[in-house]
Parts: C-alpha cells; sequence; structure tokens
C-alpha cells in the first residue's frame, strides 16, 4: 500500500506542476498603459477590442469613465510631422545671352 500511495503522490505532482496552472503567464496576456505611446494608441486599442466600463479585463480604465491610461503619465510625444527638413531651392540656370 505505501509503494502504491507513494506512487500516485508522485503522479499527482508531475501532474500538477506541469499543468497550466503552475505555468508562467506569458508577458502577452496582460496590457498596461506603459505598453502604448500615447493615451490615444489606449484608446484606440480599447476601442478596436470593444472593451468598455465593464468589460476591462487589462484594467486600463481605474476610475471606469470608459477612458484608459488617462492619468498615464506619457513622455511628451514630438510630432514628427514637422521635423526640420533643409529645403533645397532650384539651382538658378545660367542666363543664356541671346547671339542672334
Amino acid at each position: 500500500k505505501k509503494l502504491l500511495a507513494s506512487a500516485t503522490a508522485v503522479t499527482l505532482l508531475t501532474v500538477g506542476y506541469s499543468s497550466s496552472a503552475f505555468a508562467a503567464k506569458s508577458p502577452n496576456d496582460t496590457k498596461n498603459c506603459g505598453h502604448f505611446k500615447s493615451q490615444q494608441d489606449a484608446q484606440a486599442f480599447w476601442d478596436q477590442n470593444g472593451y468598455g466600463v465593464g468589460n476591462d479585463p487589462h484594467r486600463l480604465d481605474n476610475d471606469k469613465d470608459g477612458i484608459p491610461c488617462e492619468d498615464y503619465k506619457y513622455p511628451k510625444s514630438t510630432n514628427t510631422t514637422t521635423e526640420n527638413k533643409e529645403t533645397t531651392k532650384p539651382q538658378e540656370q545660367p542666363k543664356q545671352e541671346n547671339t542672334k
């Protein structure tokens, strides 16, 4: 009986530790405000996934007002559309003298 009990215990422990209940969660399972570049990105993710006040699996909307990550301090964004680009003027063509 002791051998059977030991074998059963080892089997249960082996199965228990290999089950998904003990598996580490993938970092991709949960989103948080730091995963987004801005509140607008978080809002787009929220809207695309159909989340709402009653459906917030990632808990992005702590105050439950329908606006995710509104209090998260995102870094100041730089507007990439107004980058300083050198403007090149067309080179002036040398004036040709009229030889007629």
